[in-house]
């Protein structure tokens, strides 16, 4: 069996597609990261200051990724 040992980096994953979403985020946690998964990008900005890496979809529903990119960067 796999020791997990959590390598201390937050990832959130920002995908519309539960399919793609969910996958992601079994992939990483596999990898033993701290994953949040969310499917409206609206939600990032929130919670932007506690994540590490952000994997985000370009097409989503509402904001698309690149708007919510910019909004990041400032």
């Amino acid at each position: 069996m796999k020791s997990y040992v959590m390598k201390g980096f937050n990832i959130l994953i920002v995908e519309g597609d539960l399919m793609i979403g969910d996958l992601l985020q079994k992939i990483l946690q596999l990898e033993a990261y701290y994953v949040c998964w969310k499917t409206d990008g609206r939600e990032v900005l929130d919670i932007i200051h506690k994540i590490d890496l952000v994997i985000m979809d370009v097409m989503l529903l509402g904001e698309e990724g690149y708007q919510i990119t910019k909004k990041i960067k400032n």
